[in-house]
């Protein structure tokens, strides 16, 4: 879901802000399939649930304005927790952090998607082909080939593996090879 909204104009965002806190010491830590489960086994369909954002208290979720309502009275357990306790924020009360990145430099025979992404995820670009032939590869948003180019600045991402940015093309090799930095989202 997407607003495009002028500044001067008021506009009431159809979306609630769940705060899922835990109110049990947690053995291990929860993980967003954790609490997608839990939100999915209620019946929900996945386009009403937006982002989870995981944190050491439990999660915020975002979903749809009509069925807030819904998961705070239904949504009984996270995993195997069933001490928890939902509040409906507003966005001011959110408590993010700045992404963190793990840099990653190599070099690259071109920037082919295949080739950045095998260099990012750290697997050969057999498997990347397969994974972006299967649509499970993304640049910007936007399904790619294997075969697309990549430029700085372009987001990555591969399901299963992760994302990763092209922070910097920083020259050649003399071999011809192309030097480059990547970040990886932690």
């Amino acid at each position: 879901m997407v607003a495009f909204i002028p500044f001067e104009k008021p506009c009431n965002v159809p979306i609630s802000i769940l705060k899922i806190e835990v109110k049990m010491k947690i053995s291990e830590p929860l993980t967003h399939q954790d609490f997608l489960g839990s939100l999915l086994g209620l019946g929900i369909e996945r386009k009403k649930i937006g982002d989870i954002v995981i944190k050491s208290f439990g999660a915020y979720v975002f979903a749809h304005k009509d069925i807030g309502e819904f998961i705070k009275w239904n949504l009984i357990k996270i995993s195997r927790y069933t001490r928890i306790e939902i509040t409906e924020i507003e966005e001011q009360e959110l408590e993010l952090e700045e992404p963190k990145f793990k840099e990653i430099t190599g070099t690259v025979s071109s920037l082919r998607v295949d080739a950045v992404f095998s260099l990012g995820f750290k697997i050969s670009r057999t498997i990347v082909t397969k994974l972006l032939q299967q649509d499970k590869g993304k640049c910007n948003g936007v399904l790619v080939k294997a075969s697309s180019l990549m430029k700085e600045g372009d987001i990555g991402s591969l399901r299963g593996y992760g994302k990763i940015k092209l922070q910097a093309i920083s020259g050649k090799t003399k071999k011809d090879r192309t030097h480059v930095i990547l970040q990886k989202y932690m």
